[in-house]
This record gives C-alpha cells, sequence and structure tokens, in this order.
C-alpha cells in the first residue's frame, strides 16, 4: 500500500481512470495503484490536479500506459511530460477560477438534468390526461355521443376478465374498460438458434428483430434469419412487445423483420383500436408498472399472455382515438423540441471543464502575474526563478509511487 498525507495528490496508475485525479483530504493509506504526488511549497496541489486532468496530459498518459489486461502508468513514464509552469500567487488565481467557473457547470448541468426530468414526467402527465378523457373533454362536447363500435360488447364475456386489483379511475361515456386480451392476441416469437444466424444480409434474409438494434436503427451488429415458409415476420408497423429481463415492457416497431420469442406481437382488433392508440398506452407509466409487477420477481422475469391478458384498457370511439393521437403527438411534438435543445446544451456542457482547463493553462482565464506586477508597479518572481529553485530542489522527492529505493513512496 502506498500512505499519503494531507494536500497530496493521488494519481490512478490504471488506464481506464487515468483522469481520476484529486487532493487528498486528510492523511491516509491507499492501493499500490495510485501514484502519490507530494505536496510541494512551490506548486499549489489543485494546480497540479487540473493539470494531470487535461486532455493532453491524459492522452499522452494513455499512450505511454504499459500492458495488456489492465495497462498501467509509472511515473517514470509521464516525468518528462511538459506541463505550463506559472509563477505561485497565478496559480492560486488560477485554481481560484477554474474551481469557480466548473461550479457554474456543475450548476448548469444539474439544470439540465432536472429540465429533462420535468419533460418525462409532462410526457406522462399528458399520457394520464389522455387515458382518462380529460385531453378530449372539450372536443366530445363539439358534436353527439359517438358509439364505440358495433362489433365490440363490453358485456359479453371475453378470454379475459378485468384485473380485480387495479383500481380503475371512473371514464367518460362512452368509454369502456376492457382488458387488453380481449381486444387483442398475443403472438410469441420464434426460437432463432445461434448457429442459424448469418451476419450479412443475402437473398431470402431478414434481421432479427433484437432489443439493441432499434436504438441504432439497424445499423451495427444486425443478425439475419433465413426466411422459411413457417418464419414469424412482423411488419413495419406491428408493435412488438418484449416480454423477458430488465428491458420487458419495451415496445418496437418500426422495422421489418423475424421476431424472436423473447418478445410477442400484438394483434388487435383494428376496427376498435387505433395502432398509435395503443401504442401510446402501451408507453404509459400505469402500464409499465403492471407489466413489470405481473412479470415476476426471479431473476429471470418473464410477461406471459396469461398475466398480460387482464390489464385494463380504456377505449373511446375510434373517432375520439384519432383526436387524442393528434393531441399526444402535438404534445410530444412540442417536448421533443425542447429535449433537443437540452441535449445540445448538455453535450456543450460536457466539453466546457476541457475548454476552462485549456484556457487556464494557456494564461487566457485570469491576469498573468506580470501582467498585475506591471499594472500594481511591483516585482514579481517569474516561473523561470521558480523554475531554477524547483530543479534546485529534490526534484525526485515530488512524487512517489515507484520503488522504496528511490525514495517516492513510503509502505507498510
Amino acid at each position: 500500500m502506498c500512505v499519503f498525507s494531507c494536500g497530496d495528490v493521488l494519481y490512478s496508475k490504471l488506464r481506464p481512470y487515468l483522469n481520476k485525479v484529486t487532493v487528498a483530504p486528510a492523511d491516509g493509506v491507499g492501493s499500490t495503484e495510485i501514484l502519490v504526488f507530494e505536496k510541494q511549497a512551490h506548486l499549489v496541489p489543485q494546480y497540479l490536479m487540473w493539470l494531470l486532468s487535461r486532455h493532453e496530459t491524459v492522452r499522452t498518459a494513455n499512450e505511454r500506459a504499459a500492458g495488456v489486461q489492465l495497462p498501467r502508468i509509472t511515473f517514470e513514464k509521464i516525468a518528462d511530460i511538459t506541463v505550463p509552469l506559472a509563477p505561485l500567487p497565478e496559480q492560486h488565481r488560477i485554481v481560484g477560477r477554474v474551481e469557480a467557473l466548473l461550479a457554474e457547470v456543475n450548476k448548469a448541468k444539474d439544470r439540465l438534468d432536472r429540465v429533462k426530468v420535468i419533460i418525462k414526467r409532462f410526457r406522462q402527465a399528458v399520457l394520464a390526461a389522455a387515458y382518462s378523457g380529460r385531453l378530449t373533454g372539450d372536443w366530445r362536447l363539439l358534436g353527439p355521443e359517438i358509439p364505440i363500435c358495433s362489433a365490440f360488447d363490453p358485456r359479453e364475456p371475453g378470454r379475459f376478465s378485468l384485473d380485480p386489483d387495479v383500481e380503475l379511475p371512473e371514464l367518460p361515456r362512452p368509454w369502456v374498460y376492457a382488458p387488453i386480451g380481449n381486444v387483442a392476441s398475443f403472438q410469441q416469437g420464434m426460437q432463432i438458434a445461434k448457429a442459424t444466424r448469418f451476419k450479412e444480409p443475402g437473398p431470402g434474409r431478414l434481421p432479427i428483430l433484437r432489443i439493441g438494434n432499434y436504438s441504432t436503427a439497424f445499423t451495427d451488429d444486425v443478425e439475419y434469419a433465413q426466411v422459411g415458409e413457417d418464419t414469424l415476420i412482423a411488419e413495419a408497423e406491428d408493435l412488438i412487445l418484449t416480454r423477458t429481463g430488465e428491458t420487458r415492457g419495451k415496445v418496437l416497431t418500426g422495422y421489418r423483420g423475424v421476431f424472436h420469442n423473447n418478445t410477442f406481437r400484438i394483434n388487435f382488433d383494428k376496427r376498435l383500436v387505433g395502432r398509435r392508440y395503443l401504442l401510446h398506452w402501451l408507453q404509459t407509466k400505469e402500464v409499465q408498472a403492471y407489466i413489470l409487477d405481473r412479470s415476476g420477481k426471479s431473476a429471470q422475469p418473464d410477461l406471459t399472455h396469461k398475466a398480460f391478458g387482464p390489464c385494463p384498457f380504456p377505449i373511446p370511439p375510434p373517432p375520439e382515438q384519432e383526436e387524442i393521437v393528434n393531441r399526444i403527438e402535438a404534445a410530444f411534438a412540442l417536448t421533443a423540441s425542447i429535449e433537443a435543445r437540452v441535449t445540445a446544451a448538455a453535450s456543450r456542457a460536457e466539453k466546457l471543464p476541457q475548454a476552462i482547463l485549456s484556457k487556464a493553462f494557456k494564461g487566457e482565464l485570469v491576469p498573468t502575474e506580470a501582467e498585475l506586477a506591471r499594472a500594481e508597479g511591483r516585482s514579481f518572481e517569474s516561473a523561470e526563478e521558480m523554475l531554477k529553485k524547483v530543479k534546485a530542489a529534490d526534484v525526485g522527492g515530488l512524487a512517489r509511487g515507484g520503488s522504496r529505493r528511490r525514495g517516492r513512496q513510503r509502505e507498510r
């Protein structure tokens, strides 16, 4: 283990963490995977910390790290990295300004994160209003009551009964609740053996609709299946629901391909239910919570047709479904525009710390010591003069992390 003192700079040797640098807040002991830079009178600890955190230093350390599974850096490998050294008073000003600006950046990031949460809550509020009838209350006042569908009678028993454990808010007339399993059927996907999958498209092949491929629009790591007579093919407009694992309840749509047995296709009565109306309903927090609860608590949860069938599904007349969808998507388009601006702002905020450090160590963030001295009519110790003192001192003791023979690491 290594021993460090309050004010020492601690630097991770391991390559994935070469931007993990901190100033020790107290005396302590640490892993041998840490390089310890001893506190020096001519060097502000936080100044060194930010120097080691710059992209330039991290990149050079990454390039010089040695090892296969866990590449490490040594003091000798980074000892000759050239860094800008400012006079001590200027170091203090740089550190103060950097930390003040980074605090503002962190506040901005927190505010952006809160906006993302607000957007998510707003979308769920829109969906809650939509599937309770509140979103289109004014629309219903504009015309006569419209029947739901002559082909559907909510009083006629079906394959499922409404889940008695779900508290159902009152619906406006002529809306009704029906078990989702009575207005739709669930078709489980097919088993696709690994040995029968292809990495390249070809004649008679279709992509396998794996969950992860939707996030990349099927541009990366796509697997294909050879289509046969018994192949289960989903069209782009079909609604596929994942039924297993941590992604259960995720709705997949928009691509034609072969759907596998970790998902099922929802085949619904198009006379009674609109596709987009069903799609948005599946994404409400109430339905998602229902899916999570009814899919079991095992290590590999699984949503069965039997478990999902009783889920209460609110059904308004088809014209009102269309109006509901239009209003949902208008609200979502607005939030998408806001979210795009938030995402762009968050991306810029992520780049700000390194931009701040770059300006800081180019002498562009605070007045230099020479500029202040000239303005105040005083002399000052230049970086060159300070550097002579540094070279005259025991520079070998600046960092420890090597052998005890070099005196750079205290061990116990």
